[in-house]
């Protein structure tokens, strides 16, 4: 079996010489024909062969050229699949950025909502169950608030004692 030379460098640098000389993809084909024409039997064939070398040259042109054309697209889609990737990779990595700094931005204003909420609160006015305004300053305040101070523990204990009209103390039966 023959050995492949679709990927074969060794030659470049000989060809890149032919190229720049010749000047173009065409002058470089037509020298590499001219060569096989002139010092070959490429297109004539073997001896006898008559018209059937010409024919053959043109099929092995064609059939490497398709060859080599098959190669390149090949490759070019081979590419183009692996900068989608990329590309596609690149996309996610920013989408989850941007979500994770979305994330991040929306607790940041969270806290800082509940912070001004709290701050809010604390000189607060509210409506109580029965209409009247109840004026909130700290949860301090509040809990003063719910206990009741000794004056009006003293009120409370004078306004369960009956008393007569002179503001005097009734007896009860039980003195």
């Amino acid at each position: 079996m023959r050995p492949d030379f679709t990927n074969d460098d060794r030659f470049d640098g000989l060809y890149l010489q032919i190229a720049n000389q010749a000047q173009g993809i065409e002058p470089l084909l037509d020298t590499v024909f001219s060569f096989l024409r002139r010092k070959s039997d490429f297109f004539s064939g073997p001896p006898g062969s008559g018209d059937q070398g010409t024919e053959k040259a043109i099929a092995t042109v064609n059939r490497v050229l398709q060859k080599n054309a098959d190669l390149h697209l090949k490759d070019k889609r081979k590419k183009e699949e692996e900068e989608k990737q990329r590309e596609e990779r690149r996309r996610k990595k920013k989408e989850e950025a941007e979500k994770k700094k979305a994330a991040a931005d929306a607790e940041k204003k969270k806290k800082a909502e509940e912070a001004s909420k709290t701050k809010v609160e604390e000189g607060v006015i509210e409506l109580d169950a029965d209409g009247g305004f109840d004026i909130s300053q700290s949860p301090a305040a509040a809990a003063e608030k719910d206990e009741p101070s000794s004056s009006s523990k003293e009120e409370e204990k004078s306004k369960s004692i009956p008393q007569d009209e002179g503001n005097a103390p009734v007896k009860s039966d039980e003195d």
